[in-house]
């Protein structure tokens, strides 16, 4: 085989980002924040007539969360910034047929029909989990740090909505810039709290046919190294990923 033949099929092979971002819940996480700011507008205003000019600033709002954007965003970070041991680490993973299964089924987004089967099911009493296997799932939770971003999404998303379209908001509802970062720590711990129930319910059905054993060696993985390296990675892109929306929103008003 010739050099040149070599090194194509080198070039070929997919870097170490391909291979682990697929698994990183990044694009579930990207689909969803468009939702977000929609549920947003429609909790504050509903179906009432918009004036001109709060037309023109949810539109500028909505240009900053489009989805192709935010993909750029997140890929662009996750790509920089991989780190060469851990990244050959975590690639592994993707060639563990069982870890790969797992995390797909764990990035499956909240749909409507998924919320539908999880209410029916758990419905018989024999499908609530027990403490022991709350405990299992809360453990899993808490290494992937899956409730703690998730609430950090929605105190931004939630934020960045009522800075931008304060001026259409009820005097009560809206915030000052010093009061914000205040507002932003307490709205976390509390919607932590909150979506980590649900959260837990959500894990409770997906990994239903999981054993306890196997729900314990997989998040083992979490707690490595390159477990943690790979769970901050994934914050970190997310965090790079909202303070890009603010920059699109200033630059959209």
């Amino acid at each position: 085989m010739t050099v040149t033949l070599l090194l194509l099929l080198f070039q070929m092979q997919p870097s170490i980002a391909e291979r682990i971002y697929p698994i990183s819940g990044l694009e579930t996480r990207i689909s969803n924040l468009p939702a977000l700011l929609q549920m947003q507008y429609d909790q504050q205003f509903g179906d009432a007539n918009a004036s001109p000019a709060k037309i023109r600033a949810f539109s500028a709002m909505k240009k900053a969360f489009k989805v192709d954007s935010l993909r750029r965003d997140s890929e662009t970070w996750f790509k920089n910034h991989i780190h060469p041991e851990f990244g050959t680490d975590v690639a592994t993973w993707v060639t563990d047929s069982t870890t790969a299964s797992m995390m797909r089924t764990l990035n499956e987004p909240l749909s409507q029909e998924l919320v539908n089967a999880m209410e029916t099911f758990f419905i018989a009493e024999d499908n609530v989990p027990t403490p022991e296997r709350i405990q299992v799932l809360i453990k899993l939770d808490e290494r992937m740090r899956t409730s703690e971003i998730e609430a950090m999404v929605i105190v931004n998303v939630y934020l960045s909505f009522v800075t931008v379209m304060g001026e259409f908001l009820p005097e009560e509802d809206r915030i000052s810039d010093e009061d914000v970062p205040e507002i932003a720590h307490l709205m976390h711990m509390d919607l932590y709290e909150a979506y980590q129930g649900a959260n837990l319910g959500r894990l409770a059905y997906l990994l239903r046919d999981v054993s306890d054993k196997d729900i314990d060696a997989f998040s083992a993985r979490f707690a490595t190294p390159e477990g943690m390296w790979f769970v901050d990675l994934g914050k970190t892109t997310t965090e790079h990923m909202l303070e890009e929306i603010g920059k699109r929103i200033d630059r959209n008003l």
